[in-house]
Order: C-alpha cells, then structure tokens, then sequence
C-alpha cells in the first residue's frame, strides 16, 4: 500500500525502494535495498510511509527486519527473528521455535511468547509481554521498563538500565535473574532454583519467592519481600531497608543492611546471620540451630528467639527479647547500650553490657555469667546450676536466685540487693556499696562482704557464715541459722537471733546479738558495747570481761570486784566467750523475734 499526496511522487519513491522478492531452496526473501543517491526526498513536505503486509503461512519460519518503522506480527507458529532501528515491535502471538525481538528506538510488546529460548531486546524501549513460556529466556533494556504478566522458562534473565522491572509471575527451573540499575524490581510471585535479584538505586518489592538458592540486593533502595522459602538466602541491602514477612531456610541464612534497618515476622534457618550497621533490627520470631544477630548504631529487637547456639551484639544500640531459648551456648552483648529480656532458658548463658544496664525476667539455665560495666544489674528469677552477677559501677537488683552449685554476686559500686537467695555456696560482694537479702539459703558456705557499705540479712540459713565489713558498714540480721564468722572494722552489729555459733570480731562499734540454741558464741570487740540478749532459763557457761558488767537482765550478779565473769548457770552448757576491751557489756532478756515478714524460699521452678 503506498500513500502520499502526490502520487506520481510516491510511485517514484516506491520504485526507487527496490523491492525484490526470491525464493531459494524453500526461503522466501523478501529484501528492499534503496538507492540513497537517487532518493531525494528533501521537497517532501509530509514524508512518505510505506506499508508491508506480508500474508504467510503462520508454520513458516520468519526473519523480519525494518530500519525505519514498526512491526506487527498477528500470529507466527515457527519462531521468529525480527529487528527494527527505529520503531516499535508489536506481537499478538509467536510460538514455536527460538523467538528474537531486537529495536534500537522502540517498544517491544507482545500477548503471548512461547519458544525453544526468547530473547528480547531494546535500547531506548519499553518492553511488555503478557504471557513468556521459554527454555531460556533473555530480556534487556536501556532507558526502558520491563513488565510482564507471566514468565516460565528454565532459564531466565531480565535485565533493566534506568528502568523499572515489574513482572507478575516467574518460573525458572534454573537459574533467574532481575537486574536493574536505577529502576524497581517487583515481582508478585517467583519460583526458581536459583534466584539473583539486584537493584541499584532503586527499590525490590517481591511477593512469594520460592527458591534453593536466593541472593537479593540493593544498592540505595528499600528490599521488601512478602516471603522467601530456599535452602540458601542471602539477602543484602546499602542505604536502604530490608522488610520481609517469613523466612525459611533450610541450610544458611544472610540478612545484612548498611545505614539501614532490618525488620522480619518470622525466620527459620539451620544458620543465620543478620547484621546492620546504622540501622534497627526488629525481629519477630526467630528459630536456627546456629543465629548470629549484630547490630553497629543500632538496636536488636525480637520477639522471640529459639537455636542451639544464639549470639546477639549490639554496639550502641539496646537489646531487648522477648523470649531467648537455646540448648547449648547463648550470647548477649552491647556496648553502650541496655539488655532487655523477659525469659531465657539457655544450657550457658552469657549476658554483658558496657556502659549500659540489664533488665531481666525469668533466666534459667545450667550456667549463667552476667556482667556489665558502668550499668545496673536487674532481674526477677535467676536459676541455674551456676549463677554469677557481677556489677562494675552499678548496683544489682534480684528478685529470686536458685543455684544448685555456686551463686556469686558481685559490685564494685553498687549496692546488692535480694529477695530469697539460694544456692549450693552463696558469694556477695560490695566494695563501694551495701547489701540487702532478705532470705538466704546454702547448703555448704554463706559469704556476704563489703568495703564501704552495711550488710543486711533478715534469714540466713546454712553451713557456714562469713560477714565481713573491711573498711566501713554495719552488719544487721534476723535469724541465723549456721555457724558464723562476722568481722567489722567501723560498724555496730546487730543479730535478732542466731541458732548455732558465733565468731564476731569488731574494732570499732557496738554489738547485739540474741542468742537461743547456739553451741558457741565468742566475741572480741575492741571499742564498742556488747549486748547479749538470751530467753528466759537460758544456760550458758559465760566467759565475760569488759569495762563494765551488767548482768541484771539475767538475773545474775559478779561475785568480784573486776568487771570480769566465769559462770556456768548449767554444768556442760555451751560457752558464751565476750571481750569488750572499751566498752560494757551487757546481759538482756530476748524478746520474741518474729520472722513472719521473711517468706522462706520456694522450691526451683520444674
């Protein structure tokens, strides 16, 4: 078909386009070879258009190239090669053998591709296909967009430069590629062997992904996936954040993110790492037999976390679990920053905090280690076989610790205090700060020590007991029940009631102690009263020497002159030994001590 406005013209031009039409051992050529010196068409006011309609068996192989014009293919059964330089290409349907479409400056769509391999091509072009089925299948554009309804193949690569790829479906047996620079990748649906999704400065916002081996990134743009299922999945993103409803993974996982921040619903991995510098980490449920989770200028937050062997780390950034269990090692540490979980059962479990306090719920374990430097030590229930806390600058706060072995508890400054204290041994220290139990309970040793700092006890119950105030603090206790071993340098003691003996040695300050069933009691105080209160019909064998005597309280009287005294109100009664070098000493009845406000310690949680 020829047009123009004058047709004298525009026979002249169609004849000087030389068409020629061959057929050559079953091709046919249909080729247009112009003579460009003979065609002039600098008078033309409107250029000329010619047509070409090709009417074709649709079986026939077909090469269809075009310099300057579009091309519009309704239906072609054999494959197709078709290439235009300027002008778009348009295909209702190609199937067949292998399918080619090539433009320099123009779009490529077509409704339906199905060849042996598909490739796809376009420099300064968009390219839209509905529906691609290809073994292998390559797509490419410069300063063009990609879309498609459907692909399945079993190879794939789209491939993207300053545009966008947006692709409903894909299917790849092996291996698939997105890759876009300076455009988005999104996708609703992805089921491949082996995934690669890259972007740079632009966004991916995949849907499902089904894949044995995934690696997504993104270089300044946010990755968002709905949910990945693989083996392996590696998952990065620079200058942007990564979200992702569920992920499993069945050998290793990789989330990592520069200056941004990693948030996730689920996981489940055999390994995983997660890391972010600049940016969160917001987790929800976190399962792995080996998870490594690290975060630089940022925080660590999750739900809950469950593994073999769990290590978190922040670097000026709070941690903060809801539930951590893991079966053999667990790992939790921050530098200028807080740790923050409600219940951990961990077979070994590390907590250290620089600069920065822990807060603690339920945490029960085989061994516990916490410490932190410059920060506060709280929890509400340590258990474990071992339990060792240890505050530097910070004072240590505990509801309730149960150890079967060793409990060691320890501020440089910083106060401890504990509500019920149980434990194979029982170790707490203070140099610059006080201590608070109120029930205490050991089976083999009891040592409560301070530099600077008083020691209060209201129930101590055990084998042997070590008070000591090296420097400056008093020593005040309710009942105890074990051997005991007090020794104060500038402090006043003040025992309610002790069951058992008692070695007390004070330099400077005043001592009362209540006796009733003991077996020994010795004191030696060197500047301070002493005050000995028994009930009534108490038998002792006393052994006194001070400034002054006063024994009225139970009803005894010195038969010397010197204020010294050796009595036994009961042959064979325990001996009651006192030295005040300055000081008086004084014998008073006992008052009723009731240690109802002190609850006795509950057995170990199951």
């Amino acid at each position: 078909m020829v047009t123009g406005k004058s047709q004298e013209r525009v026979d002249g031009y169609y004849e000087s386009q030389y068409f020629d039409l061959t057929l050559e051992e079953g091709v046919l050529q249909l080729l247009s070879e112009p003579d460009w010196i003979k065609l002039d068409r600098r008078s033309w006011r409107n250029p000329p258009t010619i047509d070409v309609a090709i009417a074709m068996p649709p079986t026939v192989y077909s090469q269809l190239r075009t310099h300057t014009g579009e091309v519009l293919v309704n239906e072609l059964r054999a494959g197709a090669e078709i290439r235009t330089f300027n002008g778009k290409i348009a295909v209702d349907s190609i199937s067949g053998g292998p399918i080619k479409l090539r433009s320099s400056d123009g779009h490529i769509t077509a409704k339906e591709l199905r060849g042996s391999s598909v490739t796809a091509r376009t420099v300064n072009g968009n390219i839209a296909v509905n529906l691609l089925h290809s073994e292998d299948t390559e797509i490419r554009t410069s300063d063009g967009s990609i879309t498609a309804g459907k692909i399945h193949g079993t190879s794939v690569s789209a491939r993207s430069i300053n545009g966008s790829i947006e692709i409903g479906e894909l299917t790849s047996k092996r291996d698939l590629l997105l890759q876009s620079s300076d455009g988005n990748i999104t996708t609703k649906q992805i089921d491949a062997w082996a995934l690669t999704a890259k972007a740079i400065n632009g966004k991916v916002n995949l849907g499902r992904v089904s894949s044995d081996h995934a690696e997504i990134r993104t270089s300044d743009g946010l990755i968002s996936v709905e949910k990945i299922q693989g083996s392996s999945v590696s998952v990065r993103s620079i200058n942007g954040n990564i979200k992702i409803g569920d992920i499993t993974a069945s050998t290793v996982l990789t989330l990592q993110s520069s200056d941004g921040g990693i948030t996730t619903n689920q996981i489940d991995a055999s390994s995983l790492t997660i890391k972010t510098i600049n940016g969160p980490l917001n987790l929800g449920l976190v399962s792995g037999d080996h998870a490594e989770i690290r975060a630089s200028d940022g925080t660590i937050s999750a739900n809950k976390i469950q593994g073999e062997s769990v290590l978190a780390r922040s670097i000026n950034g709070n941690i903060k679990v809801g539930e951590i269990t893991s079966s053999k090692t667990l790992t939790l540490q921050s530098s200028d920053g807080s740790i923050t979980a409600r219940q951990i059962d961990a077979s070994s479990l590390l907590a250290r905090t620089i600069n920065g306090s822990m807060n603690l719920g339920l945490i029960a374990g085989n061994n516990l280690e916490l410490k932190t430097s410059d920060g506060a030590i709280s929890a509400e229930h340590l258990e474990g076989g071992s339990v060792s806390a240890k505050t530097i600058q910070g004072n240590l706060v505990i509801g309730l610790v149960s150890a079967k072995h060793q409990v060691n508890l320890n501020s440089s400054s910083g106060n401890i205090t504990v509500k019920h204290l149980e434990g194979g041994s029982v170790f707490a220290k203070s140099i610059r700060g006080g201590i608070h139990v109120e029930n205490v309970t050991s089976r083999g040793e009891i040592s409560l020590q301070t530099s600077n700092g008083n020691i209060i006890a209201e129930h101590i119950t055990g084998a042997f007991v070590t008070a000591k105030t090296t420097s400056k603090g008093d020593i005040k206790a309710g009942l105890i029940s074990a051997h005991a071993d007090m020794h104060l340098r500038n402090g006043d003691v003040q025992i309610r009631q002790i069951t058992g003996s008692l070695m007390l040695n004070s330099s400077n300050g005043d001592v009362e102690v209540g006796v009733a069933d003991t077996q020994y009691i010795r004191i030696n105080a060197s500047n301070g009263d002493v005050t000995l209160s028994a009930p009534e019909n108490f038998s002792a064998t006393l052994d006194l020497a001070g400034k002054n005597l006063d024994l009225s309280g139970w009803g005894l009287s010195n038969p010397g002159t010197e204020p010294k005294l050796r009595i036994a109100t009961q042959e064979g009664a325990p001996l009651i030994h006192v030295r005040a070098t300055n000081g008086d000493i004084v014998l008073a009845p006992l008052e009723n001590y009731n240690i109802s406000s002190a609850r006795a310690v509950p057995p170990p949680v199951p």
